[in-house]
Order: structure tokens, then sequence, then C-alpha cells
């Protein structure tokens, strides 16, 4: 299998935990490519994904499978179950934090794109993110306890992204000390072998985005956001 990697992409690097956490690492060769979504995406990315966006992975049938949720959750079905829970209401709450954790790194994207454009773009539009921004790190952190009491699956994957990809663009907004549950949660699972692997970095031949966004190629001025 093929898959269109970034380094800076959340939505990839979820689709990277979720190859560790199967131990499939091996069965998945990673084709770095730039995507920005002013710019006419690569063929090889419309080739697997009309969209022009990743993940998209190639199968070894030579079809592909594109969206992070389709993927992960294809994978699982092969090679797991692992990270998709059988119990009913178990999938339900992982389903719930995978929508929620997803959402915010929607977010994160949209907010650098803003950010990108002359003057820094619209002030309300940023007010309006940081609003939804605050709303769920309040949520993540009455849900932590939660978090530590469920068996390690995709909506741990998916929030750990969120996480690491906010403090990767966002370094110094101060959100440990505003939510202590969920900072001393991110902690302890930022220990596990399958996110260790799989750091965010920068590099000159990726971009952020898997998304309707443009950032990663264009010079960003970062937000100085303190919660």
């Amino acid at each position: 299998m093929r898959l269109l990697w970034s380094s800076r992409s959340p939505f990839v690097r979820k689709v990277c935990i979720v190859l560790h956490e199967l131990h499939i690492e091996e069965l998945v060769e990673r084709i770095p490519c730039t995507v920005i979504s002013s710019v006419e995406a690569p063929k090889n990315v419309l080739s697997l994904n009309p969209l022009g966006k990743i993940p998209a992975l190639e199968l070894d049938n030579g079809s592909s499978l594109y969206d992070s949720r389709v993927i992960c959750e294809f994978l699982d079905q092969e090679y797991g179950p692992v990270l998709f829970p059988v119990d009913k209401r178990e999938r339900i709450q992982h389903l719930k934090w995978q929508s929620l954790a997803d959402g915010i790194q929607d977010i994160l994207l949209l907010w650098r794109s803003e950010l990108g454009r002359p003057h820094q773009g619209s002030a309300d539009i940023r007010k309006a993110f940081e609003r939804k921004i605050r709303a769920c790190f309040e949520h993540l952190d009455a849900d932590a306890n939660a978090l530590s009491n469920i068996q390690f699956g995709i909506g741990h994957v998916c929030i750990m992204c969120a996480l690491d990809y906010f403090d990767f663009r966002w370094s110094g907004a101060g959100w440990e000390a505003k939510f202590p549950t969920l900072s001393l949660w991110h902690s302890q699972t930022s220990q596990r072998a399958s996110i260790i692997a799989n750091p965010f970095t920068d590099t000159d031949t990726d971009t952020d985005t898997d998304t309707d966004t443009d950032t990663g190629a264009i010079a960003v001025t970062e937000p100085a956001f303190v919660f």
C-alpha cells in the first residue's frame, strides 16, 4: 500500500499512528507530497483522491481510500479490531471524540489560512475561531477522566493529534495551566510509542493541509493566542 503523506498534516499523522498501533507500518510506503488548495493539486494526488486532499491510501489492488476517518476504519477492520471498539456504547464514545478532535483540526487549519491573508484576515473570524477552540478545550478537559478510564482507541488518537497540532502551531498558548486534567492525560498519553514515533515536523517538501486551506507554503504569522 502507498500513503500520500506529509509530516505537517494532523490528519496524515492520525493514519500513521493507527498504522503503528496495528503494527503494519512496514506494509505502507509513505509518499511525501505537497498539497495547497490555492494551487492545482499534483496529478498523483488527484489520481487517488479527486478532491485533491491528503491523506489518500492506494491499496494493493490499485483502488484508493481517502479521508482519514475512512482510511483508519478500513485499516482497523482489515488488521484489527484494535482501535474501534466492538461494544456499541464505547464505539459511539470514540466516534464522538473523533468528530470533536477532527473538528478542532479543521478549525486550526482554517485559522492558519486566515492568518495568511493580508493583515491576518478578519478579526471577527479569528475571534470566532478562538471562542470555538476554548469551548472545545473545556469540553475535552471535562472528558479527561473518561479518556483515562476507557481502552485506548481512535478517539484518543484523534485527540492527541488535535492537541499536538495546537502545540505545534500555537506553542505558548498556556492551555496546560488552564486545563490541568486534560494536560495530565495528554502528558501521560504522549509517552505512548505510536505517538512518539510520529511527531509533527517542518520540512520544505510538505504542507499542513488535507483540507480547504493554503497553509504551509505561505508566510503565516503565528497567532498571539493565550488561554
